[in-house]
């Protein structure tokens, strides 16, 4: 995906927020499920992280506190990552 494709205009490139939506965009590009690779979930639990920060970056530029994730734990289907740790 072209830089350009990624920024659509409505915050100036550069931001924290646009520099952080491009690693969780390149994350979830690598983590691929379809890829077959076993670092899959691995990259995907990164462009959520990298997600979630573009998201308190945006809100920290408003002026708002950040975002509580734990918030929507009521739609999760697992609460937690049984074999993080073997990452």
């Amino acid at each position: 995906m072209e830089e350009d494709e990624r920024h659509d205009g409505r915050y100036p490139a550069g931001l924290p927020s646009d520099r952080d939506l491009g690693k969780a965009i390149e994350a979830l590009e690598a983590g691929n499920p379809d890829a077959e690779s076993s670092d899959a979930l691995r990259f995907l639990d990164h462009a959520l992280s990298y997600a979630h920060t573009a998201i308190d970056d945006l809100l920290h530029g408003e002026g708002l506190p950040p975002h509580d994730p734990m918030e929507f734990a009521k739609w999760y289907d697992a609460a937690e990552v049984p074999f993080k740790e073997e990452w």
